[in-house]
């Protein structure tokens, strides 16, 4: 996934990063003789010191513009913290989308994203791949593992569907955080 970013040396040195609490400040800036020292210092009053990429999207994933490229903070924090962009996806391990320490980010494949979701507000039972069989009203259980859904069979009792699917999940490798509420 080669996205065209902006260079990390410069992104360092238009934006502060702080690892411990995730924040990201706008730095204060030195005029260079080719540009004009009234709207940098205009720039620096407004900005300068203050949160950068605050804007929370509909997911709340943080994100904002910076130079006219609209960049995403979590992936933002990751450039500047190792010195280089990530080439796969940036995951919040905690499942918090506007978390953006250092700690609680990791990059991971696709899969190992989908292997770390939180659980989703409209679960029937409260437990990630276990809901309700329509017709006999007991509990399925199933997991998706490389682009298809495994069956895991259909029980009486929700504790033996939620058994098998945290087998399943320990087999193929999910992160402990898998299906937890964020």
């Amino acid at each position: 996934m080669r996205r065209n970013y902006i260079p990390t040396d410069h992104l360092r040195a238009r934006i502060g990063y702080n690892p411990d609490t995730g924040m990201l400040t706008w730095r204060f800036r030195e005029a260079t003789p080719s540009e004009n020292s009234r709207i940098i210092n205009s720039w620096n009053t407004r900005y300068a010191g203050k949160p950068a990429l605050q804007y929370s999207d509909h997911l709340g994933y943080r994100r904002g513009s910076f130079e006219g490229v609209m960049l995403l903070a979590h992936r933002t924090a990751w450039a500047i913290y190792f010195g280089r962009w990530p080439v796969e996806l940036i995951d919040h391990i905690n499942g918090d989308p506007s978390d953006n320490r250092i700690a609680n980010l990791r990059e991971v494949s696709p899969k190992g994203n989908c292997q770390n979701q939180c659980l989703r507000a409209k679960s029937s039972t409260g437990i990630i791949g276990v809901g309700r069989h329509s017709t006999s009203n007991k509990f399925v259980a199933q997991i998706g593992n490389n682009g298809s859904v495994e069956y895991l069979g259909i029980y009486a009792n929700i504790d033996d569907a939620i058994t098998a699917r945290r087998i399943a999940e320990r087999k193929y490798g999910f992160h402990p955080n898998h299906g937890r509420i964020a």
